[in-house]
């Protein structure tokens, strides 16, 4: 039967022997924290006092390594900079990849709440304003000053210019320093006492009908630029900018409505906004849920759609992303809503 492991930094047992000169010595061994055995011996002139020399040692001993190990520590959190810590926060907050269904074209959920467009808004804050200015920042370094002086750099209060990007900064920066106290590199996170943004005041503007005529003329006379890559001009830019129009929807929303999205019932006409395109590198994929709880909604059409629709539709002018395939970047340029409109 094997025998149990000593704990660490208790002495096995030992009895203190008495020289010829009458001193006690008390010999005994312990286990520090790795497993490493030492042996130990104290004298004393008496029993009791070997004794209590021999513990004293121990629990020393003890102290020191404690001290060691806390030097250490400070030493490697010292070394450990910000940039090393967001780039785990963001593989530790990573949602699980989309998967394309050909027939039901279902994908994965969001993990922990957080969608692809979130995190991708996460990864290029961090990696074109974020870390530039701050990632090679000792995490246990950083202040509250620095944190202040660097968001609020980001927005420029006479213009109203960065305040999306100095406010994304800060909710990221703010997810950055949690995830290192929950990780035990921090105690506190420096930036939650930076002050508030001033928030700048929206003024909704009304796209004016010779703007909107501008940007159709724009799309319609669109000719190939020599040098420039990409899909020849077709009417399906056409059909995608007058199908935005017309519903309000977000680009990645327009894109990736299908079929099944549509309700048709005599002259009525809905349209059911059901998902969208997400980006990963350059590729985008369709997720069968929209950007948020709010942005899944029913919009009524025009009757100016219904004959066009059902003419496309016969003519199955709808485009399937087909199982495993991922469309490039380029390919979002040349990507018709599967509801097109205008009889091109």
């Amino acid at each position: 039967m094997t025998r149990a492991k000593m704990p660490a930094w208790q002495l096995f047992r030992y009895k203190p022997t008495k020289d010829e000169s009458g001193r006690w010595t008390a010999r005994s061994r312990y286990n520090d924290d790795e497993g490493v055995r030492h042996d130990i011996k104290r004298s004393g002139r008496t029993a009791g006092a070997a004794d209590r020399a021999l513990r004293l040692a121990v629990k020393q001993a003890e102290l020191e390594s404690t001290r060691r190990k806390e030097l250490a520590a400070q030493a490697e959190l010292a070394s450990f900079t910000l940039e090393e810590l967001a780039e785990r926060w963001l593989q530790a907050r990573r949602p699980a990849p989309v998967k394309i269904d050909n027939i039901a074209q279902t994908g994965a959920p969001p993990t922990d709440g957080l969608r692809m467009q979130s995190w991708n808004s996460y990864r290029g804050n961090l990696r074109n304003h974020i870390l530039p200015a701050l990632g090679k920042t000792s995490v246990a370094g950083l202040r509250t000053p620095q944190c202040e002086d660097f968001i609020h750099s980001l927005y420029k209060k006479e213009t109203g210019d960065g305040y999306r990007t100095a406010a994304i900064a800060k909710q990221v920066l703010t997810q950055v320093m949690d995830y290192a106290v929950r990780q035990g590199h921090r105690t506190d996170n420096p930036v939650r006492s930076v002050s508030n943004l001033p928030s700048p005041r929206k003024t909704p503007v009304k796209l004016r009908p010779a703007t909107v005529a501008a940007v159709h003329e724009a799309v319609r006379s669109r000719q190939p630029e020599p040098g420039v890559g990409g899909p020849k001009p077709t009417g399906r830019l056409s059909d995608v900018v007058q199908f935005l129009l017309s519903t309000g929807m977000r680009i990645g929303e327009g894109l990736a409505v299908r079929w099944d999205d549509v309700q048709i019932e005599g002259d009525n006409i809905w349209v059911t906004v059901s998902g969208t395109l997400v980006e990963d590198s350059g590729v985008f994929d369709r997720q069968t849920y929209p950007k948020s709880n709010k942005s899944h909604r029913t919009l009524p059409l025009t009757n100016d759609w219904i004959q066009d629709m059902i003419r496309r539709r016969h003519k199955q002018f709808q485009i399937r992303l087909q199982e495993g395939k991922r469309r490039r970047r380029n390919s979002r340029k040349n990507y018709a809503p599967h509801v097109p409109v205008n009889g091109r």
